[in-house]
């Protein structure tokens, strides 16, 4: 089930108002948006009640990606109280886990990555 496509307005309100923000920013060219895609639907189907998810496309959002500091895609920027915890680049990323990382007050898992920062 993909994310409902979110403008950078709407972003910065989702990121403000929820404990943790997780946000898939990535293209629609992007054969790997459908893989980042499926594993957010499967933490969707019990959905946790602190943590909130949203996709924006940086070819529509480019202030938004660069402010960000998009550098690849798919990325996935996580949030906690509105700040900015971390992004972490490509598909092998444990979004759970980064979540239960972001809950406990740890760093985020980058092992399996392209990148972190």
């Amino acid at each position: 089930m993909p994310l409902r496509k979110f403008t950078a307005g709407e972003i910065e309100y989702i990121i403000g108002s929820n404990e943790i923000a997780v946000v898939h920013l990535d293209a629609e060219w992007d054969g790997y948006r459908l893989t980042i895609e499926q594993k957010i639907s499967e933490i969707l189907i019990h959905p946790p009640a602190d943590v909130v998810f949203a996709y924006v496309d940086v070819d529509e959002q480019m202030e938004l990606a660069r402010s960000l500091k998009v550098i690849n895609v798919p990325t996935v920027a996580y949030f906690c109280n509105g700040k900015l915890v971390g992004s972490v680049i490509g598909i092998g990323q444990d979004i759970s886990k980064n979540i239960e990382k972001i809950r406990s007050g740890g760093q985020l898992d980058t092992s399996n990555t392209v990148s972190g920062y």
